[in-house]
């Protein structure tokens, strides 16, 4: 452990330094923004972007936002206005953002759920629904009316844009401000009853293209993120909404035409009738109930293309929507390092190919407990495979998850996990943990946060002969666990984290990059704002990592680095970090076919870049890494994007990355990835996409063109089309799909 703690102790004691000498821009107990809102009483609202109804006049009206980026704190120079309305069944936004002189709003990106749409002058509505200062539901659009609907988890740990809710929204132009109108149905927000007047963590953000700036109703310091809800303000005086139980079905019918993939039935036929649901509904005030059945999840985008020039697997996030809602209750572990559940390791094998999903349920929520503690929970089920739908064995996962809410941010829960396979000698494989996060000090800034969590497995050795009987079974129990201390300064953001995994740790329904280690990370971050030479912020990053065998007994790499990043008010980055790196290898591997001896590597590895947003037209960026002890030989990596708006409608983008590799005693080789995409939108109700991805590592080319058109609200109709085919002598299977998906949501209040 001696060779852990210089790591941690600087960390700590930059910590204690910097809550000693630094003053927070808002602190926590600053009064919070409060806005009245007033009853839409029984004239009628028409969501056209206008605001000329004489009940807007009578709300209360909401202004003097504050400047988050790039002149922090100060009053925000283009004036923003709002008023609120609500009935029983939704809540209405009136927005007004002033222009200033000679300004014209930008609105290019016309796709729905698309983060660009934040590059352009847009508005943000932020909802902390259950007023726990957690999590955040947010609706946002820009001058041309395009939606973007999204789930921000536990401040911003984790964020979703799958997230798909049925709401409105208009915009228009005219003299000196742009204007949007939203429409906020009760069951878009998931909203449980209540008695009495309701109160709801509210805030509305503004980007502001024409100065690259972006300002909050309720101020947010920059240190915590967009969507921190211990920052937000409250809305009040709301009575008599979310009467009933919102209901929500989307049944969907689907064909398809696949060739090149014989595993998948019918056997001997190319087509495929099919049909499916997906149901949603509230059990009880904050409890809810979801189903999917005989699920399709055609329309979900690609991963995007990589090579593996590493030891460890890549991370490929979630995509499927059945399995981001309810996000705040089932994240646990330490997200891409050491998860004990992660949900894309259900219905998808190692290869990222779909196994069928016959059946899903799960069950989520929160019970209040006192004024300061509620407990969260949730409950899933899944089922996929089986013989009627291809070679997969049938298989059924179960999940279960406990959290009491503590205060503001604070919490302590467990996990649980169940993996069955249907025929297999062993029994099901079990997962269990705890964990834990304390915030806590002025304006929250010090966060501490840990997890541990056992697997209990029977497995067999691999037998030696086919025809000898079946080797026994042996019972394997492993752990991992992770402690972690955060401060978020205004200037100085220290952290530092100790990682613990077993070598056997492997939860069947978990993802773990690296197994055996025992790990200790320290960072240093210093945070100037300036607006010299038209800068916005200067950062200084010290890192430090120790990598140790799982006892402790020997080291298995370190790292240290340093980085400096510079940060334009125009919207240019720049940044340049030097490393010095060890990496201690046990056992040899292959890198792209090429076999890697055992030993220890180490050397200076250089990583620089420059990028220009999509806050301009065109945006780009280009990235340099470079590693002199990459296994004994060299690397080099060149990756960048491009991308432009042709008008509001049409957009293409080219991504890419290129790496020079030489090992010792193997012929150089390059590895290689690349894309293009393009997007046709018309309307923000019609888009059409496609990309284009090569893998000269794979070997493989993957197209993929699809149609969207919400017909109407939440309903929509896919057309996608897939062709995989080798490449440069790649082995990948051939194969071509097309896929016509229709769903219909159908809304009610039981």
């Amino acid at each position: 452990m001696r060779a852990l703690a210089p790591l941690l102790f600087a960390p700590l004691v930059a910590a204690a330094l910097a809550a000693a000498f630094t003053t927070p821009a808002v602190a926590q107990d600053a009064p919070r923004r409060t806005l009245e809102v007033r009853p839409r009483r029984a004239e009628p609202i028409r969501i056209d972007g206008r605001l000329d109804e004489p009940i807007w006049e009578e709300a209360e009206e909401a202004t003097g936002f504050v400047e988050r980026r790039p002149l922090t704190g100060q009053p925000a120079p283009a004036r923003t206005r709002f008023r609120v309305l609500y009935d029983p069944e939704a809540l209405y936004v009136g927005v007004v953002c002033e222009l200033l002189p000679g300004e014209t709003p930008r609105g290019v990106e016309m796709t729905r759920d698309d983060f660009r749409l934040f590059s352009d002058d847009a508005i943000s509505l932020k909802f902390d629904v259950r007023h726990d200062r957690r999590n955040t539901v947010g609706f946002a659009t820009n001058p041309a009316g395009a939606q973007l609907d999204y789930v921000a988890v536990d401040n911003g740990t984790s964020f979703r844009r799958e997230f798909d809710a049925v709401w409105e929204v208009a915009t228009s132009v005219r003299e000196g401000a742009w204007v949007a109108e939203f429409r906020i149905p009760v069951a878009a927000l998931g909203l449980a009853p209540t008695e009495g007047a309701r109160v709801l963590g509210f805030n509305v953000t503004r980007d502001h293209n024409h100065r690259r700036a972006t300002y909050d109703w309720n101020a947010i310091p920059l240190e915590f993120g967009a969507t921190s809800a211990l920052h937000y303000g409250e809305l009040r005086g709301m009575e008599g909404m979310a009467g009933g139980r919102p209901l929500i079905l989307i049944p969907y019918l689907l064909g398809a035409w696949r060739e090149g993939d014989e595993s998948r039935p019918p056997r001997g036929s190319p087509w495929t009738l099919g049909a499916g649901l997906d149901a949603r509904v509230r059990l009880a005030d904050d409890v809810w109930g979801e189903l999917t059945t005989l699920t399709d999840f055609a329309q979900v985008d690609l991963d995007d293309p990589a090579v593996n020039l590493d030891r460890f697997p890549l991370f490929f996030p979630e995509r499927r929507p059945f399995f981001l809602s309810g996000l705040d209750v089932f994240e646990f572990g330490l997200e891409a390092v050491a998860q004990p559940f992660f949900s894309r390791r259900i219905g998808l094998d190692e290869g990222r190919d779909e196994i069928p999903m016959l059946a899903g349920a799960k069950v989520y929520g929160r019970a209040p407990l006192s004024e300061r503690t509620s407990l969260s929970f949730g409950v899933l089920n899944a089922l996929t495979g089986g013989d009627l739908f291809g070679d997969a064995p049938l298989t059924n996962d179960s999940v279960a998850r406990l959290r009491l809410n503590v205060g503001e941010a604070s919490y302590v829960g467990g996990i649980a996990t169940v993996h069955w396979v249907d025929g297999a000698r062993t029994r099901p494989e079990t997962t269990a943990g705890a964990d834990f996060r304390l915030r806590a000090a002025e304006g929250q800034r010090l966060q501490i946060d840990g997890f541990f969590a056992g697997t209990f497995a029977e497995r067999a050795a691999e037998p030696e002969d086919e025809m000898a009987p079946p080797p026994p079974l042996e019972s394997v129990r492993s752990a991992a666990g992770q402690l972690a201390v955060r401060w978020r300064g205004a200037a100085f953001r220290p952290s530092a984290s100790l990682l613990w995994v077993d070598a056997e740790f492997d939860p069947a329904v978990g993802f773990v990059r690296r197994r055996g280690v025992a790990q200790a990370n320290a960072t240093i971050q210093y945070q100037h704002r300036t607006s010299t030479y038209g800068l916005e912020a200067v950062d200084l990053y010290l890192r430090g990592t120790q990598e140790l065998e799982q006892d402790l007994s020997g080291s298995l790499g370190r790292n240290v680095n340093a980085e400096l990043a510079l940060g334009w008010v125009a919207g240019g980055y720049l940044y340049l970090r030097a490393d010095w790196d060890e990496k201690v290898v046990r056992e040899a591997f292959e890198v792209a076919g090429r076999e890697v001896p055992a030993g220890v590597y180490r050397g200076p590895r250089v990583f620089a870049g420059f990028s220009r947003p999509d806050t301009v037209n065109p945006a780009f960026s280009i990235d340099y890494f470079g590693e002199g002890s990459y296994f004994g030989g060299v690397q080099q990596t060149v990756s960048g994007t491009f991308s432009a708006y042709a008008s509001r409608f049409f957009r293409f983008a080219l991504s890419g990355a290129g790496s020079f590799v030489r090992l010792p005693n193997e012929e150089p080789f390059v590895a290689a990835t690349g894309a293009a995409s393009f997007t046709v939108a018309p309307t923000t109700t019609l888009q059409m996409d496609g990309v284009f991805q090569i893998n000269n590592v794979a070997g493989s080319l993957v197209t993929l063109a699809r149609l969207r058109w919400r017909y109407v609200p939440g309903s929509d109709l896919f057309v996608v089309y897939r062709e995989q085919r080798p490449y440069g002598g790649g082995t990948v299977e051939r194969e071509r799909r097309l896929t016509v998906k229709l769903t219909y949501r159908y809304d009610a209040l039981l």
